[in-house]
């Protein structure tokens, strides 16, 4: 992803749009090398799978599941 759609998402996420943060927090799970990122990075890209599952979102919950049965977190 390029970085001025980062940037876009970013401030859609500060703007409180769910489907800018559910695509930033994938974007960092599913196509990074989250070895890469920072612990803070890795963390906001946890609370948001946690943020998000609660409102009962199943991707969410599922992508949880994934993240704790391989013990990434993120």
């Amino acid at each position: 992803m390029n970085e001025n759609k980062l940037n876009l998402l970013r401030m859609l996420v500060n703007d409180g749009d769910e489907v800018a943060l559910q695509e930033l927090a994938d974007y960092y799970y599913f196509k990074t090398n989250k070895q890469t990122l920072s612990f803070q990075v890795r963390q906001e890209g946890l609370n948001v799978y946690h943020q998000l599952a609660e409102t009962g979102n199943a991707h969410d919950m599922a992508t949880l599941g994934v993240i704790y049965y391989e013990g990434l977190i993120l």
